[in-house]
């Protein structure tokens, strides 16, 4: 006989309410010992009754066809001095729903079941899904059979009722993945209770920052250097005007990165329909212009020079009169607007084009001297305006709220009920005689839990609203500044276009909603 045997929980509704069982054993065979005595269930010779083993108060009782664990006193008896455990288990989450198949999928007697899958990651209590539904393996949890739970954490408490969402409202798929993954619920009823090791306080400052403007970018200037061997080469330029629906605001793709506050400029693409080459000869393609360089005047003087150029003129013509001797054929540009704000950088090409030895040695080089002013550059960078190189700035008061300690640094605690409606019932506090409020019939509530109608058809009601202090502070301030400066004649009415009428009549036109908290009800 072992001490330790597995059973099958045959009957559970113990007229004592003892929380006993009828069960059989995995391997018993039940006919012979049914006939070797004479009984009725759960009498005195009843063979198959199993008293649980743990405390009344902390012990399951499996459902019908659920496998629980038996525990015999004498080995010698198999049917005297049973106790059962419930289980094995094979999830926390769902009790009822479980199967004698699957309860012992991890014991030898289910060697052929099915097992399911892992819930938590690899070598952690972390869930793969649904982080939080059971209890971290520091602290401690007594578990409901479905959807509530008792969580003891370091000094904290939480209870927590519905934590996983309702089987009845449950999709086919969440139903499916309930069978061994626990989904926790958008909504729940939690009482959260916690102390911290120190007191923190929220501070909020006013500090003084600079507001760094903002605006879309008009174009975008690239340069490409034909040849890194020499000072005598030929530079290339070239003009993007950013579309102007993108330059005024609309977004593509979700988003404006065509920007001055986009850190990512020196990388964004040309986008084919969102900018437009302008050229001098009027071509939609190719180049904007090309000038030639010198040992006189290096590639990196001639781009400084050219992109100060258009810093302090502004516009193509302007480069076009500036550089037209230089300037091989041409006409004036088929659009002259203002480039500022614009994004200078090396083409995409010219920046990683394959050189070695002396080249790239240049390249490094003459990048590093592109330089407009102290904070524009090297290589690419943003210019502003026609006048400023640099993003104005603004001075402006922010409020910057933190967390401070406090300086008594003791300890502060917090607690948190969450739940949709909160009603706060006295059985001595009757309702007042208002409208149609009745005392709530508490004799008539169920004794055991009370049901969802009772909540919305005996005490909602019948109960009254929370109040909102601040906001009724708030608009009898508003009262007393329009009485102390209005100022008319005893037989005329309020001057109805005055500031402060106006600031009141807005409070008490809002004032049902913003004072009254219909989801917290006294009685």
């Amino acid at each position: 006989m072992k001490i330790i045997d597995i059973g099958v929980c045959i009957d559970n509704l113990d007229p004592k309410h003892l929380g006993r069982i009828r069960c059989i054993r995995y391997s018993s065979y039940t006919g012979e010992q049914e006939k070797a005595v004479d009984y009725s269930a759960w009498d005195d010779k009843d063979l198959f009754t199993a008293n649980p083993f743990l405390p009344s108060n902390i012990n399951f009782i499996p459902e019908i066809g659920q496998t629980v664990k038996l525990l015999t006193y004498n080995t010698e008896k198999d049917f005297d001095n049973v106790e059962y455990v419930a289980g094995p288990f094979t999830t926390m989450h769902d009790y009822n729903s479980q199967t004698h198949s699957s309860q012992v999928e991890n014991t030898t007697y289910g060697i052929a079941a099915k097992h399911g899958p892992n819930i938590a990651k690899k070598d952690t209590d972390e869930l793969i899904k649904n982080d939080g539904a059971f209890a971290r393996h520091t602290d401690y949890g007594v578990y409901g059979k479905y959807g509530s739970d008792i969580i003891f954490t370091e000094n904290g408490l939480m209870i927590r009722g519905g934590k996983l969402i309702s089987k009845k409202g449950a999709t086919i798929k969440q139903k499916t993945e309930l069978v061994s993954q626990p989904l926790l619920a958008n909504k729940n009823s939690s009482l959260y209770l916690k102390k911290f090791d120190k007191n923190l306080q929220q501070v909020t400052d006013v500090i003084d920052t600079v507001e760094i403007e903002s605006k879309p970018l008009k174009s975008i200037i690239e340069y490409n250097i034909n040849s890194f061997s020499g000072d005598s080469t030929t530079v290339d330029f070239y003009v993007y005007i950013i579309n102007e629906a993108i330059s005024s605001g609309k977004t593509y793709y979700g988003k404006n990165v065509y920007k001055t506050d986009n850190t990512n400029l020196a990388d964004v693409l040309i986008l084919s329909g969102l900018t437009k080459l302008n050229s001098l000869d009027g071509s939609t393609s190719g180049v904007t212009f090309s000038l030639n360089s010198s040992d006189e005047r290096p590639p990196e003087v001639l781009i400084r020079d050219v992109l100060k150029t258009i810093h302090s003129k502004g516009t193509l013509s302007e480069v076009y009169n500036s550089y037209k001797k230089e300037l091989t054929g041409g006409t004036l540009p088929i659009s002259d607007v203002d480039l500022h704000p614009y994004y200078f950088r090396p083409t995409r090409e010219c920046k990683e084009r394959e050189l070695s030895g002396g080249e790239l040695t240049n390249r490094i080089t003459k990048f590093s001297k592109i330089i407009l002013t102290s904070n524009v550059g090297p290589q690419n960078g943003l210019v502003f305006s026609v006048g400023s190189y640099t993003i104005p700035g603004k001075n402006k008061k922010v409020k910057n709220t933190y967390l401070k300690k406090g300086a008594d640094g003791l300890e502060q605690s917090f607690s948190a009920l969450i739940t949709d409606k909160i009603y706060m019932l006295s059985t001595e506090a009757k309702s007042p005689n208002f409208g149609n409020k009745k005392p709530i019939p508490f004799e008539g509530l169920n004794k055991y839990e009370i049901k969802q109608e009772e909540y919305l058809e005996k005490i909602d009601p019948n109960t009254f609203s929370a109040v909102r202090g601040e906001v009724l502070l708030d608009v009898l301030y508003s009262m007393a500044n329009l009485f102390a400066s209005h100022i008319h004649l005893m037989e005329t009415p309020l001057i109805q276009s005055d500031p402060n009428y106006i600031d009141l009549m807005t409070k008490i036109s809002n004032l049902e909603g913003d004072m009254l908290n219909s989801s917290i009800k006294i009685n």
